[in-house]
């Protein structure tokens, strides 16, 4: 399988007109924003229910798909499809590698935003 970037920027670039303020405020949001929606993904795996994970994993994958984050958003689509087929065991074999493209793409963000100041 081909490496995913942390982030695209240039694609996240292209797909708000190149606004690179708007940009960072996407980028901020979704740091802020991140930990509470995996830390609740988090308690949705261990309470079991394939539906409640998958109400929580689907906007995490469109959040992160429409950031660029190509690594985490793809992470993100394995559990949520496995929670969508029910299959409770799957997704929960799918966090530990959505929480690690997760701590990278929040490194990535705080890199990018140490850049800019």
């Amino acid at each position: 399988m081909p490496e995913r970037l942390v982030i695209d920027l240039e694609g996240l670039l292209d797909n708000i007109g190149r606004d690179e303020g708007l940009a960072g405020q996407l980028l901020e949001r979704t740091a802020q924003d991140l930990p509470s929606r995996m830390e609740a993904l988090r308690h949705a795996l261990e309470q079991g229910d394939p539906q409640d994970v998958h109400r929580i994993s689907h906007p995490v994958k469109g959040k992160l798909g429409a950031i660029r984050a190509e690594e985490a958003s793809e992470r993100a689509r394995q559990l949520d499809d496995a929670a969508r087929r029910g299959d409770i065991e799957a997704a929960r074999a799918w966090l530990p590698a959505l929480e690690a493209a997760a701590e990278r793409l929040l490194a990535a963000i705080r890199d990018r935003s140490r850049g800019a100041g």
